[in-house]
């Protein structure tokens, strides 16, 4: 059986790309995954103060899942950490500098969307306390207990 598509979501430095290039060289990933999907839309939409149709989204959400298989994974983590993060990457992309106040907006908007998200294989990783190889290996584990040929 083919892996399912991995959407990785969150905020910036959240560690999307880290755990994505784990969980890649940990189960020789080589079918389709994203950073950044509905949920970066619609947080950082809000964010920003555009208008945004959470429905919308959703509804692209639901198409998704009656093409495709797709393992949600969705890291966050403290505002104040993301900052410490920022202020120590020399090319994070946050270096238009979000406030504490606005990353915890945003932090909210991506746990709202997150509930209401249909995808039906979903997993969260709060990277302040998991470590990228802990979450690859948290990934390949439930990917084995859905069925799928590791």
């Amino acid at each position: 059986m083919t892996l399912p598509i991995i959407i990785y979501e969150g905020p910036e430095n959240s560690g999307k790309t880290t755990v994505k290039r784990t969980v890649n060289e940990l189960i020789n990933h080589r079918s389709l995954s994203f950073e950044r999907w509905t949920g970066t839309q619609y947080a950082y939409g809000k964010l920003f103060g555009r208008q945004i149709d959470l429905e919308e989204l959703l509804e692209i959400d639901r198409k998704m899942t009656q093409e495709f298989d797709v393992l949600l994974v969705y890291l966050t983590c403290p505002p104040k950490i993301i900052l410490s993060r920022v202020n120590t990457d020399p090319i994070a992309d946050l270096k238009y500098h979000l406030t504490e106040v606005q990353l915890d907006a945003l932090t909210h908007f991506f746990e709202e969307w997150y509930e209401k998200c249909p995808f039906w294989f979903k997993m969260r990783f709060d990277t302040s306390v998991t470590k990228p190889d802990v979450a690859a290996f948290s990934i390949k584990d439930y990917l084995k207990r859905i069925g799928y040929a590791i």
